[in-house]
């Protein structure tokens, strides 16, 4: 399997020619977007990613994959989880070093907001997970994580 950089495409349903512009950044692709709404007012811009080229003579497929950005030690920085339920919050600061981990998140809550710390418990380590991975804020039911500051 022969890997590629994954691009974006914008395709309007109502577009008269196929997409020819080709985008390596989501957020360049979403600004075209944006723009081409804006100029088009009623039609519907979609921000396409290319997953994969099939080609003929012979037929062959070769998948665009996206590289699994890695996992982010959380050293140096501090967290805040956020039950948005309860209206409660704590911060977590991980020292260089260190690793956020779901633990971490539930210790801190406990002293916060006991009762709802036992059903972060379940839901922590999804909330760790996905911020490291798309370095982003993350929520997870009722629970919100984002990083305030890296050091």
């Amino acid at each position: 399997m022969t890997t590629e950089p994954v691009q974006y495409i914008i395709w309007n349903p109502e577009g008269k020619t196929p997409p020819r512009v080709r985008f390596d950044d989501p957020a360049r692709a979403r600004a075209e977007a944006e723009r081409l709404a804006g100029a088009h007012l009623g039609q519907a811009f979609y921000i396409c990613q290319l997953v994969s080229v099939t080609q003929t003579g012979p037929v062959t497929t070769r998948e665009l994959v996206q590289p699994e950005p890695p996992a982010q030690p959380a050293a140096g920085a501090t967290y805040r989880i956020a039950d948005l339920e309860c209206d409660t919050y704590a911060d977590v600061f991980v020292p260089l070093g260190e690793v956020l981990t779901g633990q971490k998140l539930v210790d801190a809550f406990l002293e916060v907001d006991p009762e709802c710390a036992r059903t972060l418990a379940d839901l922590a380590d999804g909330l760790v997970d996905s911020v490291l991975r798309h370095h982003e804020v993350t929520r997870i039911g009722a629970f919100r994580l984002r990083r305030l500051e890296q050091s």
